[in-house]
């Protein structure tokens, strides 16, 4: 029994099927996994080690003279002060002392010290260090009210009784979601992650058309499929293939950064993926339709990039104005765009990130991207029908026009 007789859902599936077995198998699809996994690992890996010596380092040089008085730090108490304040500030004070203020030029100049103290006074070389700076007043302000307590007879008790901070409550009107930059992040991330996969992946469904075409095995398998079946198993098994390597990196970067220790995973919020995961299929499967109905205008490999300019232009258009939403999710431009079937896959998950959308935007958006899928996928089967199994030059415009209207009225 040929699959002609089977439903038209089993048909695809077959079809679908056949995509993901050939393309996982292939030496394409495991040298590029590999290089994107060996990027994201390393991308991780590096950013830890430059993670691990980020923190600025200063080398302070005091002069060890006596204080002349309760005005004066002491050099001794301000070598234990200072590394303090530095840490509150991420910055690593290391501190020697030397006899005289010659001596303590003399490190400058030689660069061994980058900033020497001289009782009250501190100096630099060339330019002052605001962060530097900061960690040496409060330094000498805790030595000096310090040695003023001690002259007075104060306690150390009673010292941080006068100096303990006020206890006081805050709160806001409205509350802050802590996790709106870490789902903006993901969005945007999501935003490089459909437009690569697209860009890869839907260049491989109209590249498969095309090269089943070319090689008339896409004769063969019409006397067992109906077009619309092919087409739709297609998209549907290399999509299917493409998400599966978008997950496979993605785990692998997760796993890189969770061993790696100095950097901090961010909690990304399971609204985040899901949204993600949603307008990914979404929009694969609008871009990828529409690449494989422009694949089968074309009988020659050399001619398949002469077709994509239809989908390449609203593609790079939504990219960029994706992005404009991360800056301003809330502009005209982002609203109107993230209703646009187009581009609301690329434009809508930025804006959930950001919390601006009402539900029924999004419910909006949904309806619409999916009626636009539904309407490309049956006009792309018939200009795949119409032009799958012709050889020779491109197809035209009117040639497809024809054949569209062709169809209306015979179903009509």
């Amino acid at each position: 029994m040929s699959a002609r007789g089977f439903s038209s859902t089993r048909s695809w599936q077959l079809i679908a099927g056949r995509e993901i077995k050939q393309r996982m198998r292939s030496k394409a699809f495991v040298v590029s996994s590999v290089l994107l996994i060996a990027f994201a690992v390393a991308g991780i890996v590096l950013s830890a080690v430059f993670h691990e010596d980020e923190r600025e380092r200063s080398r302070i040089a005091l002069v060890d003279t006596a204080a002349s008085s309760d005005d004066v730090p002491g050099a001794a108490a301000m070598q234990v002060v200072l590394p303090q304040f530095g840490d509150a500030l991420d910055l690593d004070v290391r501190t020697f002392t030397v006899a005289t203020r010659a001596d303590a030029n003399a490190a400058l100049r030689d660069g061994s010290a980058d900033v020497v103290i001289d009782g009250v006074a501190a100096v630099w070389r060339k330019k002052v260090d605001n962060v530097e700076q900061a960690v040496i007043q409060a330094s000498m302000q805790s030595v000096v009210r310090d040695q003023r307590a001690a002259s007075l007879g104060l306690t150390a008790q009673q010292v941080a009784a006068m100096v303990a901070p006020v206890a006081f409550t805050s709160a806001t009107l409205e509350s802050v979601d802590a996790d709106a930059g870490v789902r903006a992040g993901t969005a945007a991330a999501g935003l490089i992650l459909l437009f690569l996969s697209v860009q890869i992946h839907g260049a491989a469904v109209l590249m498969g058309v095309v090269e089943e075409k070319s090689s008339r095995v896409v004769e063969v398998l019409l006397g067992h499929v109906r077009p619309r079946a092919l087409l739709a198993g297609k998209v549907a098994g290399i999509g299917a293939v493409g998400l599966a390597q978008v997950t496979l990196v993605a785990s692998s970067a997760l796993i890189a950064t969770l061993l790696v220790r100095s950097i901090d995973a961010p909690r990304v919020p399971a609204a985040a993926i899901v949204w993600f995961v949603v307008w990914f299929v979404l929009g694969f499967a609008l871009y990828a339709t529409i690449f494989a109905g422009l694949g089968s205008l074309v009988s020659r490999q050399e001619d398949a990039q002469s077709v994509v300019t239809p989908a390449t232009i609203p593609l790079l258009a939504s990219y960029f104005v994706g992005f404009a939403a991360v800056a301003n999710p809330d502009s005209t431009l982002a609203r109107v765009a993230s209703l646009v079937p187009l581009s609301s896959p690329m434009v809508m998950p930025v804006r959930i990130a950001a919390g601006s959308p009402s539900v029924w935007e999004i419910a909006l958006a949904l309806v619409l991207v999916v009626a636009l899928i539904g309407l490309v996928l049956r006009i792309a089967a018939i200009v795949y029908e119409r032009n799958v199994l012709r050889t020779g030059s491109r197809a035209t415009l009117g040639a497809v026009w024809h054949a569209i209207r062709r169809t209306d009225r015979v179903t009509t």
